[in-house]
């Protein structure tokens, strides 16, 4: 599964990033994973621990066997894991991370950045020196990064449903109308990315558009194929940008944040986080989100264990574990008896 970064020099790498336990900022364990875009395979792994059993007990025992690799906040776990796996790979000698899939973690894009010189005219309003977190090695190159359209989607979504929370008195949005332009937003980033970046923009205005007129729509539009007859009674569906003018331009201010030029330059891509999302439910089978596992390398097995069985599956990596231990083939079939 390394063949998308020996063959490509220059490969997109998909991010799944997860830290485990009972509140994510107070857990002493995390796991960070990237998936290759072209093979959709782990390519790289680092389990993070906070604290190791033997070290607290005082036990002589293998760097190997000790857990404990990390000393900084939860938090910034995930950040701190994505920049030891881009380096792991970097140090291979034959490939890079050249793009990056990511969610809207601040944290994590500062740190993958190169460090900055220090310019003494940049201040906070307190006075004191912005702190400059990138650690990316200076030798590597610059990484892309591009938005996750799932996160982005669910962002969305959020704003409109916390708009349709409040009173019917500050505004006459419900839930039916988030649920729907929720589906629009979705349509359209999985739908056009194929298109050149021009229509791109354009249709993206058909989101918000297409919930009080068609003026945007493309022929995909059952609008567009209304007659004189269907149009009063059909458009009953849809809102009136004379009639809830109010709710039109609050779902502007909201529309406009999400759709500036930088924001759908992030969104321009053919690539989905569908593998990712289902690692992270694979390897839960694996280490419960309940159980702590934090104080042995209980984790790491585990998580190697999902790892490989994904890669290969159950019968080829169970298989080949067995044969590694009795030195002998093992057949997929009962062997005729000698006779």
């Amino acid at each position: 599964f390394w063949s998308d970064i020996a063959a490509w020099q220059y490969t997109t790498l998909l991010f799944v990033g997860s830290v485990r336990g009972v509140e994510e900022t107070d857990s002493d364990l995390g796991s960070s994973i990237l998936v290759g875009n072209h093979s959709s395979r782990v390519v790289a792994l680092e389990c993070m621990s906070k604290r190791c059993r033997r070290c607290k007990l005082g036990l002589v025992h293998e760097a190997k066997l000790c857990p404990k690799n990390y000393t900084g906040s939860s938090k910034g776990m995930e950040a701190v894991g994505a920049l030891r796996n881009i380096r792991k790979i970097w140090e291979r000698g034959d490939s890079y991370v050249g793009t990056y899939v990511m969610d809207d973690d601040s944290l994590t894009k500062a740190v993958l950045q190169h460090p900055k010189p220090v310019d003494p005219s940049a201040k906070k309003k307190k006075g004191k020196i912005k702190k400059d977190t990138g650690l990316l090695p200076s030798y590597h190159p610059v990484i892309k990064f591009i938005a996750d359209k799932n996160h982005r989607v669910g962002k969305f979504a959020n704003k409109i449903f916390e708009l349709s929370a409040l009173p019917r008195s500050q505004t006459s949005c419900t839930k039916a109308d988030a649920e729907r332009l929720k589906q629009n937003f979705a349509y359209f980033i999985h739908m056009y990315h194929g298109e050149t970046f021009k229509k791109f923009q354009w249709h993206a205005k058909a989101v918000m558009e297409h919930h009080f007129n068609h003026e945007f729509c493309d022929e995909r539009c059952p609008a567009k194929k209304w007659k004189k007859e269907d149009k009063i009674r059909k458009q009953l569906r849809y809102r009136s940008k004379e009639v809830d003018a109010k709710f039109y331009n609050q779902l502007l201010t909201i529309f406009d944040a999400f759709t500036t030029l930088e924001a759908l330059r992030e969104l321009y891509h053919n690539v989905h986080s569908n593998k990712c999302e289902s690692m992270n439910g694979f390897i839960t089978n694996f280490v419960p989100t309940d159980k702590d596992f934090c104080r042995t390398i209980a984790n790491k097995a585990r998580t190697l264990m999902a790892i490989g069985i994904d890669s290969v599956g159950y019968e080829d990596y169970f298989a080949s574990s067995l044969r590694a231990r009795l030195g002998r083939t093992l057949y997929h079939h009962t062997p005729p008896p000698k006779c």
